[in-house]
């Protein structure tokens, strides 16, 4: 996938591991972690800032390619028979690991977010309008950002309301 080279050989797990710990929401300096060409721990801060540059364009590339390949082989298994609709590339290329976090994700919100957005949906998501599920999000309360704000983030329910005011459109 790029990076490769002898000291660095192709590893199919290894890349199998950074696929699922973007779906499963872990932050990207974590994920980068894993690969050896991106690893930061004992680097100064100048280096560690260049190899996660590297590491996003890297990201960008290894989900593009892995939706990609995903979406060509579940046609390939599904042949001509009818099989109830997929999200898997979908929820690989945004970085989500279910249909309410990515319907967050498809209306602009933040990866972080979109795990705790899903908490406003009080029925069935194919119930919801992309314009809908907009509205919702723009009409919750101060309170409800502090309570929607990720576990793991170090901004207000405040800075998470004016990026998602920026971003959801």
């Amino acid at each position: 996938m790029g990076i490769e080279s002898s000291d660095n050989p192709f590893n199919a797990e290894l890349y199998a591991k950074i696929i699922i710990d973007w779906v499963k929401g872990q932050k990207l300096g974590n994920i980068s972690d894993l690969h050896p060409a991106y690893n930061s721990q004992g680097k100064d801060e100048n280096e560690t800032e260049r190899r996660m540059t590297e590491f996003v364009k890297k990201m960008n590339e290894i989900r593009f390619k892995a939706s990609w390949g995903l979406s060509a082989l579940e046609g390939i298994v599904r042949g001509n028979e009818d099989i109830k609709d997929s999200h898997i590339p979908s929820l690989v290329y945004f970085g989500v690991d279910n249909e309410e976090a990515l319907a967050f994700r498809m209306i602009g919100a933040p990866r972080a977010l979109s795990f705790s957005l899903q908490n406003i949906l009080d029925k069935s998501l194919n119930e919801y309008s992309y314009k809908s599920l907009r509205s919702r999000v723009n009409s919750l309360t101060n309170s409800d950002w502090d309570g929607l704000k990720p576990s793991n983030s170090s901004l207000s329910g405040m800075e998470w309301k004016r990026i998602s005011e920026i971003l959801i459109r």
